[in-house]
């Protein structure tokens, strides 16, 4: 395993991580945050901020707090007879080593006293495949003198927070809180902490039927197994620290050492207990005492007695976190790759790893025995391990991580989605149940939830009929179940011990079940969302183009959500006010409180579509929902777009040119692949969206030569989408109706070089450089007539670039384009890397929060670094190799200099501070770490480089599979090779027989490939770079073990 090392770091700067809080599928999670302060540890618990056991602090508190709050390790010994108290991982004027170390799934810190003679070494992780979530720490002391070292210690957390406390009462009611909290010290089993009962002020009141423990013991040797040695507790901080509630030192440990503390006097009860465990021990020199320490929770309290007691055998707990340590390793073994950069290798490791931890792992529960599941394979889909990015940074989040097996947690339609959309590169079984879940949430009127929940399943009458299973079958019976409350029950009828028939019952009745996808309104409709099913669809299309008929018309199961939200007309939402006309309050809410169902027709149906039909109305909504020049679309319904911080632009009538080169996308998929060859000859679409698109046709007549014609045409579009709304609220009619494809082909072209148009008359109104976003704003006209509008574009914004570029009509447009923001004020040359926006400081505050943020920080000219991969992803879908490969050098976080950085170079962070910030000391360092949606550019950036865009295609009816690599020379390895694996299945390696970057028409290519089969069939030789039928469907079906390619300058077909 890599480890990012950094050496005396209480003095660098300061950062902060998180453990991964993966336990398995068969565990229970456990999250837990960092800094590279005091002992590491700053805050951990159980499902969010109201499960802590070791108190969630805001970075900008946990950088000084852990130091006090967080672990602690006395050391008590003796110099020339007097007692001496050590602690170490504490900032020290004595010449002490320390080092901080992180690994893909712990973190461990290492200090060395050679004055004492003694060296420290702490180890965190969590548990995994455990029935209750821990968190494990493992310390150990190690004798470097030369002479005996005698000494006594106490190691431990000065405050463990009870179950039944929530984050409210401890960050604002604390005081009062204690009067609930109570200690239950445990018979050689630590302790247990919990309230006494429930803390709420109403008039039912409840025991907390869980707890929070902390256990401690020292290790036997690896040899002799045995029963661990429990350590001796102290619970309450009284008998340490003097005066109470002060914790600098312990004062009566110093004085009178672990026997003469006042155990027997410790109070369990009405104050805030801790969890030290001491020992006395004597070393010879070069010898080492190793202790575990085990906090966690999650379970009730026969649980947690049955599992220590099986933990304290030294084997057990031996064996568990040998295991725990497999599963990291197991989940990105798909994204491994072998080069001659080792710290490239280890990040896109990691970086795999954190796009799981935001949008989760395409885990495909096997159920042989019944094929046809929930993904229509020989599988049940289960996205697994994703949670809502929160820590101690991103303190303004509320982070969900389920403590249930299969724990899935719920997150952000944008974000889960683009974090999913490689997920078919590396599991294809996974199929289109992506696609199906996004755009099944897509609504009537063009939007989404904001929160995207997990799923759940449902199983119809009879499908336990004749199982003694009661247990499961009180889970079945209530309703909708989450995968982990069917395990957990399956787990308690069959007993734990008998895993194989738990898993087999688990597959068989998964397999059975319906499907449910599970959303909630949240916060408001984002005008950006249904971009991201593009990249959903295209990665399908690079992998099954075989298979187009059967995803967009193959299957009419796609509804429509609903959440009762409504998108108000204009004459409900714009306002005249002294600075102009607004549009505050742009969306209604339903007039009882919804949980979000299913939309549904005249008859009380759920009204299903294909595919192709949903994404026809989605296409006819976003055509008509433009700007009144017909250039960008209007953020009508109160939130922005990708770029959050413009929270105030849709107030005062912002447009978006983004979301416009989106649409075009849209139609060309739908024109290319949807449409076109067409086996049918028409397709059936809803009434109320044939009706849209024989609107657009009368639209598509009328003239567009002046602004005055564009505005009083916008007028009509408008108006037919908002009758559109009014009209299908509560659902579409069930009416269906018949189009011939050859006509609505003809029509998505002419609504494509519309779009276009307007793009184009954008770029004139910028001096010839596309813009990003607009103001549109009226200024005349009465509520009779239809206004005049005003158009302002905005400064520039990189995802303006990003969005056009792959889309310029060819190879001249799109380099000279990239120029452009080469040579803008987007360009950082002090860091050779791409700032997400052009100074905003001519423009109004009211346009939103980043104009208010100090410049180079936050979303107001930093170098984002979600964006500014985004943008190298372009540059490889627009064909502009030599271009990416120079930026490659200094925008990817592997290439990076760690010191200025300023955190281990196999994370990535939200921003890094560019140069436009006044204090120059941070410029060029990483913030905000790990869950960005960079992970999901990166995968995507490293799957076209290592297989190119779309590696599978059809000639004729036969699949063929083409490698399009782009490889920087430098990156292969002393034998001039790269390897990695394709599909989560064939080892690919690379073989450079000469000299020069790969990519192509670089004059470097393939020359020939072997195939090596998995059953030991003979090689097969393949002379050229396309590898035919039948080859391809047996490497996409995983029947293929290796690949070897040899790359040289007579390489065949680029």
């Amino acid at each position: 395993m890599h480890y990012f090392v950094q050496q005396q770091y209480h003095n660098k700067p300061a950062f902060s991580g998180f453990l991964p809080g993966i336990a398995g599928i068969h565990g229970i999670p456990l999250w837990a945050f960092s800094v590279n302060r005091g002992q590491g540890i700053a805050g951990f618990g159980i499902e969010s901020k109201d499960g802590c056991i070791g108190e969630f602090q805001s970075a900008a508190k946990a950088y000084h707090a852990v130091r006090e709050h967080g672990f602690r390790t006395f050391i008590r010994t003796s110099a020339a007879g007097t007692p001496v108290l050590y602690e170490p991982f504490q900032p020290t004027s004595e010449p002490i080593i320390n080092e901080l170390r992180l690994g893909l799934d712990e973190l461990s810190l290492v200090e060395e006293n050679r004055a004492l003679g003694v060296r420290t070494e702490v180890r965190y992780r969590t548990l995994a495949g455990a029935p209750l979530a821990g968190l494990v720490r493992e310390v150990s002391f190690t004798n470097i003198g030369e002479r005996e070292l005698s000494f006594e210690f106490l190691d431990g957390l000065p405050f463990v927070v009870p179950a039944g406390v929530d984050y409210k009462a401890l960050t604002t009611t604390l005081t009062t809180a204690t009067a609930w909290m109570k200690v239950f010290p445990q018979d050689g089993q630590g302790a247990l902490y919990r309230v006494g009962a429930s803390m709420q002020d109403t008039a039912s009141v409840e025991v907390q039927d869980t707890a929070h423990f902390a256990v401690g013991y020292r290790r036997c040797a690896a040899d002799d197994g045995g029963t661990m040695a429990a350590l001796r507790l102290v619970y309450d901080p009284d008998i340490l620290f003097a005066p109470q509630q002060f914790m600098l030192a312990p004062q009566r440990f110093l004085q009178h050492g672990l026997d003469g503390l006042a155990v027997d006097r410790q109070i369990r009860e009405g104050k805030q207990h801790c969890a030290f465990f001491g020992d006395s021990l004597t070393l010879t020199a070069g010898a080492s005492a190793e202790y575990i320490e085990l906090y966690g929770g999650g379970a009730g309290e026969p649980l947690i007695h049955h599992f220590l007691s099986w933990f304290r055998e030294e084997t057990n707990a031996r064996s568990l976190l040998e295991a725990s340590s497999e599963v990291t390793a197991g989940i990105t073994q798909n994204a491994s790759i072998k080069t001659g950069h080792p710290v490239f290798n280890a990040y896109c490791r990691q970086n795999f790893l954190d796009n799981v931890l935001r949008g989760g792992f395409p885990h495909v529960e096997p159920n042989a025995n019944d094929p046809a599941g929930a993904t229509g394979g020989a599988g049940t889909y289960i996205p697994v391990f994703s949670r809502k990015h929160g820590d101690l940074e991103r303190d303004y989040n509320w982070f969900v991580i389920p403590p249930e097996y299969y724990s899935q947690g719920w997150g952000n339609y944008r974000d889960v989605n683009q974090n999913r959309r490689s997920d078919i590169f590396f599991v294809p079984a996974v199929g289109e149940e992506i696609i199906r879940e996004f755009v099944s949430l897509i609504q009537t009127d063009g939007y989404n939830p904001l929160i995207v929940q997990g799923r759940t399943f449902r199983l119809s009458d009879g499908g336990l009929a004749g199982v003694e299973l009661p247990r499961t079958y009180a889970v079945v019976r209530a309703g909708s179940f989450t995968p982990g409350a069917l395990y957990a029950a399956l787990r308690e009828d069959i007993g734990p011990d008998n895993a194989s028939a738990v898993s087999e019952a688990f597959g068989r009745i998964l397999a059975s079940a319906s499907v449910e996808y599970n959303a909630s309104h949240g916060e408001g409709f984002w005008i950006d969302h249904w971009t991201y099913n593009n990249d959903l669809i295209e990665n399908y299309h690079a992998l099954f183009p075989d298979r187009m008929d059967a995803l967009f018309w193959g299957r009419r199961d796609y509804p429509y959500y609903t959440s009762g939200h409504r998108v108000l007309p204009r004459e409900q939402k714009w306002k005249v006010t002294r600075d102009g006309v607004r549009q505050y309050e742009s969306v209604a809410e339903p007039p009882t409180p919804s949980t979000g169902s299913w939309m549904r027709d005249s008859r009380g149906a759920v009204y299903r579509a294909t595919l192709g039909e949903k994404l026809l109305g989605l296409a006819a909504l976003k055509f008509l929902g433009r700007d009144a020049f017909g250039i960008g679309l209007e953020m009508e319904a109160g939130k922005p777009g990708w770029y959050d911080a413009l929270n105030g632009l849709p107030g005062i009538l912002g447009s978006s040119l983004p979301e416009a080169w989106e649409l075009v996308r849209l139609i060309r998929i739908l024109c290319d692949l949807a449409l076109s060859p067409d086996p049918h000859g028409q397709v059936e679409m809803a009434h109320e969206i044939a009706d849209l698109y024989a609107s657009i046709r009368g639209f598509l007549r009328l003239p567009t030569d002046t602004n005055r014609e564009l505005h009083l045409r916008w007028d009509q579009m408008a108006t037919c989408r908002e009758a559109y709304r009014e009209a299908t609220a509560d659902g579409f009619s069930g009416r269906r109706e018949t189009v011939g494809t050859d006509d609505l082909r003809a029509l998505l072209q002419d609504m494509e070089q519309d779009v276009l148009s307007g793009l184009e008359r954008g770029k004139r109104a910028n001096a010839g450089v596309p813009p990003c976003y607009l103001t549109v704003q009226p200024r005349s006209g009465t509520q009779a007539e239809v206004p005049d509008f005003d158009l302002t574009p905005l400064p520039h914004f990189l995802e303006g670039f990003v969005r056009a570029l792959p889309l310029q009509p060819d190879e001249q447009a799109r380099r000279d384009l990239h120029h452009a923001v080469m040579e803008s004020d987007l360009y950082d040359t002090k860091l050779a890397m791409l700032r997400v926006n052009a100074p905003l400081d001519a423009l109004s505050h009211e346009i939103g929060r980043a104009r208010a943020f100090t410049p180079g920080w936050l979303e107001n000219g930093s170098i984002w670094m979600h964006m500014q991969y985004k943008y190298l992803l372009v540059l490889l879908h627009a064909g502009l190799y030599q271009e990416f490969l120079q930026l490659a050098r200094t925008m990817l976080v592997p290439f990076m200099d760690p010191q200025r950085y300023g955190r281990s170079t196999c994370e990535n962070s939200s921003f890094i501070v560019s140069s436009l910030h006044p204090d120059e000391s941070l410029h060029g360092r990483g913030f905000v770490a790990r869950l960005s949606g960079s992970t999901a550019e990166f995968i995507s950036i490293l799957q076209v480089c290592l297989w190119g865009r779309s590696p599978f295609r059809m000639r004729g009816d036969a699949l063929q599979l083409v490698f399009d690599p782009c490889l920087p020379d430098a990156l292969f390895d002393e034998n001039r090779r790269i390897a990695a694996r394709f599909l989560g299945a064939a080892a690919v390696t690379y073989v450079h027989c000469g000299s020069g970057d790969v990519y192509p028409g670089s004059g470097v290519g393939i020359s020939g490939i072997t195939l090596a089969g998995a059953n030991g069939e003979p090689p097969v030789r393949i002379d050229g770079a396309v590898i035919p039928a039948p080859h391809a469907e047996a490497i996409r079906s995983g029947s293929v073990r290796e690949i070897t390619i040899e790359l040289d300058q007579s390489g065949g077909a680029r």
